[in-house]
């Protein structure tokens, strides 16, 4: 399934370091795994290739402040809702993916991670469905490979 996924807001004072996976492969201390709300992120194909998946490095963050149970179902809720919030971005999502970005991006699609219940990040495999390409922090029409 292809979702194109817009943009929510910079959370800069998000500090978790968790690789993106379905369980957590990177465990810091214990207070990592107090319940902590829905909270949805905005990274780059690039980022999820070489595990560089913390609260610094997400383009987008966005805390729902809204908790769900810690299993499969409340899972699925916690993304329904991110989807929710980040739907009305769309038309917007170049030029925020762009403005979020610290580097140039060069045909990358952007993922939605989420947390729920731990402070981790669980890939979604949710996609934007087409690529992004950033010069200097503004978008321009991606070229064939």
């Amino acid at each position: 399934m292809t979702t194109n996924l817009p943009i929510i807001l910079k959370n800069a004072n998000a500090d978790a370091d968790h690789v993106s996976s379905s369980t957590p492969l990177i465990t810091k201390r214990p207070s990592d795994y107090d319940q902590i709300p829905c909270t949805c992120g905005i990274f780059l194909g690039s980022q999820l290739k070489s595990q560089n998946i913390t609260n610094k490095s997400a383009l987008i963050i966005s805390e729902l402040n809204r908790f769900y149970n810690c299993d499969t179902r409340g899972q699925m809720r916690c993304q329904t809702n991110c989807l929710e919030q980040i739907m009305q971005f769309l038309p917007k999502s170049d030029r925020i993916i762009c403005a979020s970005s610290s580097d140039d991006v060069l045909n990358e699609k952007a993922y939605l991670l989420i947390k729920n219940c731990r402070n981790y990040w669980i890939n979604t495999n949710l996609t934007s469905g087409h690529e992004y390409c950033c010069k200097a922090g503004r978008p321009y029409k991606c070229t064939n490979k």
